[in-house]
């Protein structure tokens, strides 16, 4: 740092305090290397006329510090050999006599004493409290050393705004008393002895025309009387334990008196590089400057002028009481300040809105409140700060103009008007204060944000603050680059969470309206447990580094800070937008895959466990997509599609842990064991939704994303890019880190189909213009591709989106066609023989009629209904025993049964927690019985399904296994005459491996040993007589099947397999023993259905016509934008503009 140092010493009469003459230099000191005095023949001869009035001026400026002394023999020990440490030795030991070197609190103290060292007067050694001084007189070849001892010490405070010291000084045999003191003019004045002098106040004011900070120096002789009661006073106030300080400053404010002036000094603050620069781009921010320093008035004005916080177009008023004006006399220059009419005055009122009367008498000011600056004196402040009533008018003007300079404040004031703005101000803004010294500190701790500057006046202001930095230019790009950036990458990260946590949320508030609203989450609770762990690791990267334009672009446009102030990126209305965006990504997820459903089924992949987990994998791939579209930065896009694509291995894990193995089941869920297996063995369906979920929302987000930043409300950034589009031809999207254009550059697919490419044909300076703007996205061999590829990524956003319209609905438009062509390949034929026709439907709610309807593409030739008048006959048991023959309408090759029943509420919460896992795994003990088990019994199983009664009188039975799921169980049995049913396969095999039968004295089960319990116990196989087999009991594979509850409701259990083709025209007989109670659900029916089937499951057409939807919106979204391109989309959006305030110090 390099100080710039004038010092002005005054020839002084011995009698008086009369200035006859004065000599002036400046003394160009730099702190780290070298001395040097540009006036010093004026002053050597000054000193040559009249050496008793010029030394007692340079004994002060020599004693009168806290300046230490270091040697150290390292203190130069790199870079010996260069010129830097040659002439820095050289230059140390012309000053100082050897290599040392002063440690000071401020580079103000430490370039007075260098000043005075070079000028003769040099401070050599500080031992104890003496301090010696090496005095060297013009004409004279050997130095004399003076030893002063330092009898006290007032330090330097904010309030006193001076120091001074009291040495002792032996000459011969007696000893004399001098107090030296050095402060501020405006407290200097009130302590000089006799008139203040016109010369020197012409100096001062010359000094602060200049910019320069100013110091008055004094000094005065004590008697001995006198200094033993200031000793006294002094040592009582150091022992005071209460008010210390207040004790301690009254004490030397009563030796500080008549004083005897023996000049000033003044020194440059030198201004750091890009002060101005800085300034002004951030008032063109659109940030409200105020500036609040202990400068005199002249030297802030005038710093106010070098750094650009004021200038000639402004009208610049002074609040002073001292020759300036009063609130008064600044309303009849402004206007006196009305409070709006329609606005309440309550305390809660904005004291923002004010506006101007301009029909009083007087000449008034009709500039507009942008070009009006304030300066603003402490004194006047503190006269302000008396009244209520001056707050509020001060208040009205302060924040009415486009920059404020409080001067003269002390610290504390400093930080009362940064208060004031955060209490007064209403909406409350965000207030930044920085500073780099410590009379800073209070400021920067009362302000939102606190900002210190790390330099020569000590780290406190570092100590202190929220941020540091080096220079004040790097609050430009700390303020306006890195803090817009990391802005909008926390809103996005806000954002995108709200967003995750809605779309899992929604889901599980739509499956609620098909689970009998009695709470079931679509997502198994250990599964579920993950999303936030996997669902925040792709968001990092754009959420820590992403960049939404690049560094040039956003320090070109000081205006895009804004977005900030204005908060364009978190407000209401971009929560309602993502709400919404929200809601079309769970409707997708949803119809897409409820439409499967009913393919999953036949499959084995219908069950609760098995369709909740490829909803939730759906649900992962959704997410980890959303953060790779919403990444603007081409390298920030490719770690966060790594990020995803390490989430989604996460999750494979937790799956290959969790569901697979049986101990960890066994602790958690045991009905998730081996549920992966079977959501993709032989499944076609769960890859084609993995691949169609995020395609079909990309489409649909880049409509979205285009339409609402292009057409219907770009904002200032969206202009940026678009601006740059048209430079480069549609070149500054290709990888560029821009996240509006070429949004497709910010979808995951581009880089994943064509890879990123910064190609710009040459020859035009626009074209190299957008090279120098978009980084690479990697080497030359990352990024080459086709030229058809390259071709597309270098057209406008509206033709990629548009052509990420086209394709994508053609793509579905594939799938749709494969997923129908499939479907309508499996034949089938479906005998309904339950009482069921409309008016029974009509009993049913409207949620539970849509799954009463037959699925999508059953044909009227393949249904057949079982008259239960004529072509049944009762059981025995009570139910009906119906026969009926058909002639195929269709040839089935080898094909499956299953039954169909609903609206049964498998999933219902109750329903599905209705078991006792240890009595499906056979944890029986013969000698107990049933007694071990019997709390769990009685907590999972009603009583009805845990206990019977066989006859009146009799005791009851327990049953096992009890609960709803075994109770319920669906005992119907079908026959098809002349064919075998094969039931093996139609369960789990791994279902039907864990469960197990009791055992009896560790021998294996048997029906015989069983029904020696018959007293006491009623087994399944006796619940459910004829319908399971004795020797399976809970193994039996029906029984499996229906202990694994259906995810929708209706349930589709496969009955069985026939290994024969069956041929056109063909009669089949089939004989059903109908037992299962259907006519208590309203709308209940019971299908038996003989079809083909495969990996993509049996008829249905409903996943394929809903493929077939997704694939025309896109279709018509790729065509609408073209209409809107054409019907003159305006492109135009209102980016306005916002003013926050900060709090910077000068001083």
């Amino acid at each position: 740092m390099v100080s710039l140092i004038s010092v002005a010493s005054m020839l002084c009469d011995s009698d008086d305090n009369d200035i006859d003459d004065a000599t002036g230099g400046a003394l160009k000191v730099d702190a780290d290397f070298a001395d040097g005095f540009n006036g010093a023949t004026a002053m050597e001869d000054a000193r040559a006329r009249d050496m008793k009035s010029i030394n007692p001026f340079l004994e002060v400026l020599a004693v009168a510090h806290s300046v230490m002394i270091t040697e150290s023999e390292d203190q130069y020990s790199v870079g010996l050999d260069s010129i830097l440490f040659k002439v820095l030795v050289l230059l140390d030991l012309l000053t100082l006599g050897s290599i040392m070197s002063y440690e000071a609190e401020s580079p103000d103290e430490y370039a007075l004493v260098k000043a005075a060292a070079s000028l003769g007067w040099k401070f050599s050694a500080r031992k104890g409290p003496k301090l010696t001084v090496t005095y060297s007189e013009p004409g004279r070849s050997t130095p004399e050393e003076k030893v002063y001892e330092i009898v006290a010490t007032n330090a330097f405070t904010s309030a006193r705004k001076r120091m001074s010291v009291l040495v002792r000084e032996t000459k011969g045999y007696s000893d004399t008393y001098s107090l030296f003191v050095k402060g501020a003019d405006n407290v200097m004045k009130d302590r000089a002895r006799g008139n203040w002098s016109r010369k020197l106040e012409e100096d001062l004011n010359e000094f602060s025309n200049q910019g320069l900070r100013t110091l008055v120096l004094g000094s005065r002789q004590l008697g001995q009387a006198e200094v033993n009661r200031f000793l006294e006073d002094y040592g009582k106030a150091q022992r005071a334990t209460t008010n210390r300080d207040l004790e301690l400053e009254r004490v030397a404010n009563d030796v500080e008196e008549g004083l005897k002036i023996l000049g000033a000094t003044a020194i440059e603050d030198k201004l750091q590089d890009g002060v101005p620069d800085t300034i002004q781009h951030i008032r063109d921010a659109g940030v409200k400057l105020w500036v609040l320093t202990g400068d005199k008035l002249e030297t802030a004005r005038n710093i106010g002028y070098s750094t650009k916080v004021l200038d000639s177009t402004l009208d610049i008023k002074i609040l002073d009481p001292d020759g300036g004006l009063d609130l008064e006399k600044l309303q009849s220059h402004w206007g006196a300040p009305q409070d709006s009419s329609d606005e309440d005055t309550s305390d809660g009122e904005d004291r923002r809105w004010w506006h101007w009367s301009r029909s009083d008498g007087g000449e008034k000011d009709t500039r507009s409140d942008s070009q009006r600056a304030l300066m603003v004196t402490g004194k006047a402040m503190s006269e302000i700060w008396e009244s209520e009533e001056l707050k509020d008018v001060f208040l009205h003007y302060s924040t009415s103009c486009a920059v404020l300079i409080a001067c003269r404040v002390s610290p504390s004031q400093k930080a009362e008007l940064v208060q004031f703005i955060r209490d007064r101000v209403k909406p409350t803004p965000v207030t930044l204060g920085i500073g780099d010294g410590a009379n800073d500190v209070p400021m920067i701790q009362t302000a939102q944000v606190g900002i210190g500057i790390a330099g020569k006046e000590g780290r406190q202001a570092v100590n202190n603050s929220d941020f540091a930095i080096a220079q004040f230019r790097y609050l430009e790009r700390l303020l306006l680059l890195h803090g817009r950036w990391n802005y909008r990458r926390a809103c996005m990260f806000t954002l995108f969470t709200f967003w995750r946590n809605m779309v899992q949320v929604l889901m599980i508030v739509c499956y609620t309206f098909i689970s009998g609203f009695s709470g079931t989450s679509i997502y198994e609770d250990w599964i579920r447990l993950t999303f936030n762990a996997l669902c925040t690791i792709p968001i990092l990267p754009p959420g820590c580094s992403d960049k939404d334009l690049p560094e040039r672009e956003v320090l070109k446009r000081p205006h895009l800070y804004q977005v900030g102030p204005q908060s364009k990126d978190l407000n209401p209305g971009k929560t309602a937008l993502t709400l919404l965006v929200a809601l079309l990504h769970a409707l997708v997820l949803l119809l897409v895959t409820v439409f499967a459903f009913p393919g999953l089924e036949a499959i084995g992949a219908g069950d609760y466990y098995t369709f909740g987990t490829i909803c939730y994998t759906c649900l992962i791939i959704d997410v980890n997509y959303r953060a790779t579209f919403l990444t603007h930065s081409c390298d920030v896009r490719w770690l966060t599609f790594k990020t995803a694509i390490l989430s989604f291995i996460m999750y494979i894990c937790w799956l290959a842990f969790y569901p697979c193995l049986k101990f960890v089941t066994e602790l958690l869920t045991p009905n998730m064991y081996m549920v992966p297996e079977h959501m993709v063995s032989r499944n076609a369906y769960f890859f084609i939704m993995i691949f169609v979920i995020p395609l079909a929302v990309l489409v649909y987000d880049m409509f979205f994303h285009w339409f609402f930043h292009r057409c219907l409300r770009p904002d200032a950034a969206d202009k940026v890019m678009r601006e740059l589009e048209e430079k480069g031809k549609g070149t500054s999207d290709t990888c560029s880190s821009d996240p509006i254009s070429p949004a497709t550059a910010r979808s995951s697919a581009r880089e994943s189909m064509c890879g990123c490419s910064a190609d710009v044909e040459s020859g035009t300076d626009s074209a190299e213009e957008t090279r120098s703007l978009v980084p690479d996205c990697g080497s030359p061999s990352e990024v080459e591709t086709s030229h058809a590829c390259r071709w597309l990524l270098q057209q406008p956003y509206h033709l990629k989106v548009s052509f990420g319209g086209a394709l994508g609905g053609l793509i579905l438009l594939l799938c749709a066609a494969l997923c129908h062509w499939k479907s309508e390949g499996y034949a089938q034929i479906r005998i309904n023989y339950s009482d069921w026709n409309d008016s029974v439907r009509d009993r049913a709610s409207f949620l539970e009629g849509i799954f009463l309807h037959y699925p999508v593409g059953t044909r009227k030739e393949e249904v057949f209904k079982v008259d239960l008048d004529k072509d049944c006959v009762p059981l025995l048991d009570g139910g009906k025993s119906c026969t009926i023959t058909i002639a195929l309408p269709y040839p089935l090759k080898q094909p499956m049964l299953f039954y169909s029943v609903g609206p049964m509420y498998q999933n219902y919460n109750h329903y599905m927690k209705s078991e006792v896992i240890q009595e499906l795994y056979g944890d029986w003990d013969e000698d107990k019985e049933q007694g071990g088990l019997q709390h769990q019994r009685e907590a999972k199983c009603p009583p009805r399904t845990r206990e019977v009664v066989t006859s009146p009188g009799a005791k009851p039975l327990q049953l096992v296994p009890c609960g709803l799921k075994a109770m319920s169980f669906f005992n119907d049995t079908f026959e098809v005459k002349d064919y075998t049913i094969d039931k093996k396969g139609i369960a789990w095999r791994t279902d039907v491996d864990r469960y197990s039968n009791p055992g009896f004295n560790d021998m294996p089960w048997s029906p015989a040993k069983a029904e020696r319990f018959n007293s006491k116990i009623q087994w399944l196989f006796q619940t459910f007589n004829g319908v399971i087999d004795p020797a399976k009991n809970v193994k039996d594979e029906d029984f499996v099947s229906w202990m694994r509850p259906s995810a929708l409701p209706r349930v589709w259990n496969k009955v069985g397999f026939i290994h024969e083709d069956l041929q056109k025209g063909q009669n089949i007989t089939f004989v059903i023993d109908s037992r299962w109670p259907v006519d208590s659900i309203p709308g209940g029916y019971k299908s038996l259905v003989l079809t083909e089937y495969g990996e993509y499951g049996t008829r249905h057409d409903g996943f394929a016509r809903v493929l077939m939807c997704c694939s025309i919106v896109s279709l018509i979204m790729s065509v609408a934008v073209w209409v809107l391109k054409w019907s003159g989309c305006v492109e135009e959006g209102d980016a306005r503009e916002g003013t926050a305030c900060a709090a910077t110090e000068s001083d």
